[in-house]
């Protein structure tokens, strides 16, 4: 009783309202209502905000939701590897990255190892890629810094530099490298928050004590590499991107240590899942050889 009630609570906190969980879970609408009602009336508890046909995860909904998800993801993550089991390891094998440049050997050369495995490979925000990894909806990931969820292993990667990204014509790209007071005053171009190039950048700035305009915050590098070629602003870019070579250029700072440090991560207890461990295994042997 109490598992069906929160296999359909489950379902409306994944999908965001009781008419899509009823369609997930291919039952109806008032059943689904029914058991979530059912759930709270037994334990006296309100899960979620009910306003009209939208609902909202309430304080103690949200807890719940958190536990389930790992009841959810570790039925799904049994299923999957009943697909995978065999001699030739076949299924599904969903990859995560904030990088889409870094990831691609890896990512060719696990595939001419495992050609039986679907490959899926998705670039989206730190943010969006670890909740990735706790919902079970990847099983690796490429991040920047360390993760510190405790759920979370980190395996080190690449160490790259920061550089700054410039259009041809501005002034500053005829120099091979730059130094910082060279930035002072420019206008810059900002990543999200919690970037981890923007964050080794924010660091150099304090310690060389210029002052950066920042224009704009903008949460796409492609949208970034745009307003950059437009002369909107200086930009930042790691050592080895691809640029599209008629418009910008990336420039090296002296003296300054910004690096950015890449690393695999997955859930601490799926570390040793035979194709995240083949995965993480390749990626440290290209980083060994590059």
């Amino acid at each position: 009783m109490y598992e069906t009630w929160l296999r359909s609570f489950h379902a409306v906190a994944r999908h965001g309202g009781f008419t899509a969980a009823a369609g997930a879970l291919n039952l109806s609408q008032p059943t689904i209502t029914e058991q979530v009602k059912s759930l709270e009336g037994k334990f006296g508890v309100e899960l979620f905000h009910r306003r009209g046909r939208t609902v909202r995860l309430s304080g103690p909904g949200a807890a719940l939701y958190e536990i389930t998800q790992g009841v959810a993801g570790h039925m799904e993550e049994a299923l999957r590897f009943l697909e995978v089991a065999g001699e030739t390891p076949a299924g599904r094998f969903a990859i995560g990255s904030v990088n889409p440049y870094y990831i691609m050997e890896p990512v060719r050369a696990f595939g001419a190892q495992y050609g039986n495995v679907d490959t899926v490979l998705s670039v989206d925000h730190r943010r969006e890629v670890i909740q990735g990894l706790l919902d079970f909806r990847l099983d690796v990931a490429l991040i920047g810094r360390r993760d510190p969820d405790p759920r979370i292993t980190n395996t080190m990667l690449w160490q790259k530099r920061v550089h700054i990204l410039l259009p041809f014509d501005h002034p500053l790209a005829k120099r091979k490298s730059l130094k910082m007071s060279d930035l002072d005053g420019q206008p810059m171009l900002l990543r999200e928050e919690r970037s981890t190039t923007r964050l080794a950048f924010e660091k150099a700035v304090r310690h060389a004590g210029i002052k950066v305009p920042a224009v704009m915050e903008i949460d796409s590098r492609e949208a970034i590499r745009e307003a950059v070629a437009l002369g909107i602003g200086f930009g930042l870019a790691t050592d080895g991107e691809v640029l599209p070579e008629t418009r910008l250029c990336s420039r090296p700072v002296s003296d300054a240590e910004m690096q950015v440090v890449f690393h695999a991560a997955c859930l601490k207890n799926r570390a040793k899942r035979p194709l995240i461990d083949a995965f993480i295994k390749i990626a440290k042997n290209h980083t060994d050889a590059a």
